[in-house]
């Protein structure tokens, strides 16, 4: 029997580094934490990745979990700014919102 795996997808304005954080610390310890944590979605303002979004990605917070951003762009511009930004922070993996 192959084991279940769990992913916990993103609430904006909920799901941030510090929920992600205290969820995984909390069930983390009775076996109930996320295997994927999902970031809420990394976006461009103003033509450069939204700040917000990147210091939640590069929290300090997120390293008791195994954390995922989320991308969505209008753009192949856009995108590959956002995706090289992210595997710069050395995210190795990237959910794609197009």
């Amino acid at each position: 029997m192959t084991a279940m795996k769990l992913f916990a997808a993103p609430l904006q304005g909920y799901t941030e580094a510090s929920f992600r954080h205290f969820h995984a610390e909390v069930y983390g310890t009775c076996g109930g934490a996320a295997d994927v944590y999902y970031t809420p979605f990394v976006r461009i303002e103003h033509g450069e990745a939204r700040h917000r979004d990147l210091n939640d990605t590069r929290s300090p917070l997120n390293g008791n979990h195994n954390v995922v951003p989320q991308i969505i762009a209008g753009s192949t511009d856009e995108f590959r700014l956002l995706a090289d930004t992210l595997a710069a922070d050395g995210h190795k993996a990237r959910d794609l919102n197009m």
